[in-house]
């Protein structure tokens, strides 16, 4: 119609809502019901400064071009969201919520996971009625959406009541659960969480307090609803007015927290350690997690000792600031009080060695907090440019020691920093070979 038209702007436009009939036909969580085609119901926030500017929702269907629901969301996302006009806002911090009637199939799952990793100022929660697995790398498209950072989940009953509410022509009427709803919605879950988790399945159930932790919050919402499905807490439903998933410093300011500080996960899940910590060369997503242990040493002896993982966020950036703010703010300077006489032994184990821009802050740091040392131990180096390896001397002359991680430590990653369900670490082809290979150019870097 558009190029009918004369309008040369092809880009997928969203329904506003959908009939009774055709939310009914491919919603319900039943086996071997439902149409094939796939609908996404959206939610889209746009957050400034620990505001909500603007508000969008709408439905997708599959389209011929270019193809599946979740590309043509991204499409229109890209283009009049992201990019409208052109031009970029670069400080919003965008929280995008979606209701599938299908999981994304493997190639729409890496195109959504390749976005994500494009865009750090995106999180995405999905929520499916339905598990698309025709082929077994479905499963792994699911597997590399959560590496990304989406948050994937199966429907619960609330949320076919949310979409009926908020996407549904239903002219008044309210909705009307079907037999056995919350049983398929379990066994359903179930079954992602074997295809998520269960094949490193965790030693115990995940705690309000972890999940709370893994989204950057130090605690419960008030009044925060939770849904046990069996091997974690699942915050129920996903949307309604709150923001899905944010990052650690938009999640408390909606909850009215003021305290902005990055917030550190307790343990990453395996998928997303191995997607980001493998030394093999032209592997692994580009994001950077980041491992740490501080010990607080006084007159001798250990008074403290805490440990965690960051990564990457839009404020304040890089998974490094990100450990340096909250260090600056919750360890040396707790209640904007200094420890005088205490000794600070920092460690990390980071995917990336840090670039420039990174290196200098913390080289930086270093210089200014002589009570601070500072070893880091990197999976594989990040030498983009040239200054990247002036970077690393900086590092060095600012006293930090730098290493690359050799297999021992990947080892004791996965021991301190992974929900590993008491499996043992496995190590991959020629990581010890690659280890060598990587620290002869660091050494060359540094020294030569």
């Amino acid at each position: 119609m558009q190029q009918q038209q004369g309008n040369q702007d092809f880009t997928p436009v969203p329904w506003p809502r959908m009939y009774p009939k055709t939310f009914n036909s491919n919603f319900k969580n039943l086996a071997g019901y439902g149409c094939k085609s796939t609908f996404l119901c959206f939610e889209v926030e746009r957050w400034e400064d620990g505001s909500v500017l603007d508000y969008q929702n709408g439905v997708f269907r599959n389209q011929l071009d270019p193809g599946h629901a979740e590309l043509c969301f991204i499409e229109w996302f890209h283009e009049k969201v992201l990019f409208p006009d052109e031009v970029r806002c670069p400080d919003a911090q965008y929280h995008v919520t979606w209701y599938i009637s299908w999981s994304p199939c493997f190639e729409c799952a890496e195109q959504v996971a390749g976005f994500l990793n494009e865009h750090e100022n995106v999180d995405l929660s999905i929520s499916a009625a339905r598990l698309y697995l025709c082929e077994d790398e479905d499963e792994q498209g699911l597997q590399d959406l959560v590496a990304a950072g989406a948050k994937v989940a199966m429907m619960a009953p609330e949320d076919f009541e949310y979409c009926w509410d908020n996407f549904v022509y239903n002219g008044g009427r309210d909705f009307t659960y079907w037999k056995n709803v919350r049983r398929n919605y379990g066994r359903l879950q179930e079954k992602l969480d074997e295809i998520l988790w269960y094949e490193f399945p965790l030693a115990r159930p995940l705690t309000s307090q972890d999940l709370h932790l893994s989204l950057g919050l130090s605690a419960p919402s008030e009044g925060g609803k939770f849904v046990y499905t069996g091997t974690f807490l699942k915050p129920g439903p996903v949307s309604r007015s709150a923001a899905p998933a944010p990052g650690p410093r938009a999640m408390q300011q909606q909850q009215g927290n003021q305290d902005f500080t990055p917030v550190p996960w307790p343990r990453m899940y395996p998928k997303t350690f191995n997607s980001n910590f493998k030394n093999l060369a032209g592997y692994g997503c580009k994001s950077t997690f980041l491992c740490f242990e501080v010990e607080r040493w006084e007159d001798g002896s250990v008074l403290d000792y805490q440990n965690g993982v960051f990564r990457n966020q839009l404020d304040p950036g890089h998974a490094e600031l990100c450990f340096i703010e909250w260090f600056h703010e919750k360890v040396l300077f707790p209640d904007e009080v200094r420890c005088p006489d205490a000794q600070y032994h920092v460690t990390w184990y980071i995917s990336w060695s840090p670039c420039f821009e990174c290196a200098e802050q913390v080289a930086g740091f270093l210089n200014e907090h002589e009570n601070v040392d500072l070893s880091i131990s990197a999976a594989r180096l990040y030498l983009c440019e040239d200054e990247d390896k002036q970077g690393l001397q900086d590092l060095v002359a600012a006293g930090a020691k730098v290493a690359m991680m050799a297999p021992e430590d990947f080892e004791y990653c996965w021991d301190n920093f992974v929900y590993n369900g008491g499996r043992d670490f496995t190590y991959w082809k020629n990581v010890r070979r690659n280890y060598g290979r990587l620290q002869e150019k660091l050494d060359e870097i540094l020294w030569d």
